[in-house]
């Protein structure tokens, strides 16, 4: 398990920052590690703004789903039933 951190996020991003450290004029060790940062965020932003918009959806469902619930609380299928309708609408 250690060498698969190893292999997959720590050397690719040592080799980025080393990189990094090589172009940067002054050779500035601080502004390398930055320029990481916002590098990696930049690749991280995508799945962060899908899971942001999914969880905004999730709370504008959320009335009818109590309602739903509320309806079917004796009944499981059926519950199960309305809500997967309510999803893929």
């Amino acid at each position: 398990m250690k060498s698969f951190f190893t292999t997959i996020l720590y050397v690719p991003m040592y080799n980025l920052l080393m990189f990094l450290v090589a172009v940067v004029p002054g050779h500035q060790v601080g502004l390398a590690i930055i320029l990481v940062t916002i590098i990696l965020r930049l690749i991280l932003l995508a799945p962060s703004i899908k899971a942001t918009k999914s969880s905004l959806e999730m709370q504008k469902l959320q009335p009818i789903l109590n309602q739903v619930r509320a309806k079917h609380k004796n009944n499981q299928a059926e519950m199960s039933k309305e809500m997967m309708r309510i999803f893929k609408e």
